[in-house]
C-alpha cells in the first residue's frame, strides 16, 4: 500500500481553492475583522487593495464541526493555520490543503457571513494525490500561490451546466442521472474547476462530490491507474 502525502492533521493533501464574490464589501470586512480565527496580514483600510489573511484553528473554529487538528498550544497560544484567505472589494478566495478543510470553510464562512454578503461561486481542485515525499514541498508551497498561472479547466462546460440546471428545475431525475454518468466517465483534468448546482439549498451536493473526489484520487494513487469517477462508483457498489 502506498503512503499518501498528508497535512499536519493527517488529512490527504489535496489543494482546494474556494472562489467567492463579495456583495457587500463593508459588511464583509467588518465581519472578517471581528473573527478571532482570521489573522489579517495586511491592512483593510483600502477597499481597492488585496488583503491577505490566515485562517486559524482557534476561537470560533474551536466550536465548529471541524475537529481535524489540535487546538492552540496552551503555553504559546500558537494556532494551526488551516487556510489562506485573499480578498478585495468584490472577490474572496480561500485556499486549503485538504477536502475536510474545504468543507469546513464552506460551512463556516457561509454561517459567519451569510449569502447576502459572501456568495460561493465555484472551487478549483488539484486532481492528483501524491505519495509522501519531502521533495514535493517546493511544488506545493507557498500554498496560497499554488493555483496561480495554472491551466484550470471545467469538467463540464457552461452549456452542460445550464442543461443540468434545467433538468433540475424540471425534476427530470433519470435524465440527470444519465447526463451525470456521461460526465463521470470522462477523464479528470489535472487542475479542475467545479461548481455546485444546489447552492440555494446548501452544500450537500458539493460535500458529496468533494468526498467522492477524495476517494477517487486515493484509489488512483493506490491502483496506479486513471480510473474514472464512473468506474470508481461502480467499484464501490460491487464491493458493498
Amino acid at each position: 500500500m502506498k503512503i499518501p502525502l498528508v497535512n499536519t492533521a493527517s488529512e490527504l493533501f489535496i489543494p482546494v481553492r474556494l472562489n467567492y464574490t463579495i456583495a457587500n464589501p463593508k459588511r464583509f470586512t467588518k465581519i472578517i475583522n471581528r473573527l478571532g480565527c482570521v489573522d489579517i496580514l495586511s491592512s483593510t483600510s483600502s477597499y481597492s487593495a488585496v488583503v491577505l489573511a490566515n485562517w486559524l484553528y482557534s476561537d470560533e473554529m474551536l466550536k465548529s464541526n471541524y475537529k481535524g487538528t489540535q487546538p492552540p498550544e496552551k503555553k504559546t497560544g500558537a494556532a494551526t493555520i488551516i487556510g489562506k484567505i485573499e480578498f478585495s472589494v468584490d472577490f474572496c478566495t480561500i485556499i486549503v490543503n485538504s477536502v475536510e478543510r474545504a468543507i469546513a470553510a464552506l460551512d463556516f464562512f457561509d454561517n459567519s457571513c451569510g449569502k447576502a454578503i459572501l456568495r460561493f461561486g465555484s472551487l478549483d481542485i488539484y486532481n492528483k494525490l501524491n505519495e509522501n515525499d519531502e521533495e514535493l514541498q517546493e511544488f506545493y508551497y507557498p500554498i496560497e500561490r499554488f493555483f496561480d498561472n495554472r491551466v484550470i479547466k471545467r469538467h463540464i462546460s457552461a452549456e452542460e451546466q445550464q442543461q443540468l440546471e434545467s433538468l433540475l428545475e424540471q425534476r427530470a431525475s433519470m435524465e440527470m442521472i444519465h447526463l451525470c454518468e456521461k460526465f463521470d466517465s470522462r477523464q479528470l483534468n489535472e487542475f479542475e474547476n467545479m461548481t455546485s448546482l444546489v447552492y440555494e439549498n446548501g452544500f450537500d451536493q458539493l460535500r458529496f462530490k468533494l468526498r467522492m473526489r477524495m476517494g477517487l484520487l486515493n484509489e488512483r494513487l493506490q491502483s496506479d491507474s486513471e480510473i474514472s469517477m464512473y468506474e470508481f462508483q461502480k467499484k464501490l457498489i460491487q464491493n458493498q
